[in-house]
């Protein structure tokens, strides 16, 4: 019950505060388009590899 509890309710809070946040420093908005710009296409290559891994 617990479970179910936290995925339905608490996880959905969680992103949703983390989603409506806003960076309002300078290098703090660099810092976060550079790792938006850079982190995702390093995250997408790993794919390959966990797929023929788990194959």
């Amino acid at each position: 019950m617990h479970d179910a509890l936290s995925i339905l309710v608490v996880f959905p809070i969680i992103n949703f505060l983390a989603a409506s946040g806003a960076v309002r420093l300078g290098s703090a908005q660099r810092l976060c388009r550079f790792l938006d710009d850079t982190l995702y296409p390093i995250y997408i290559t790993h794919y390959p590899f966990i797929h023929t891994y788990t194959a």
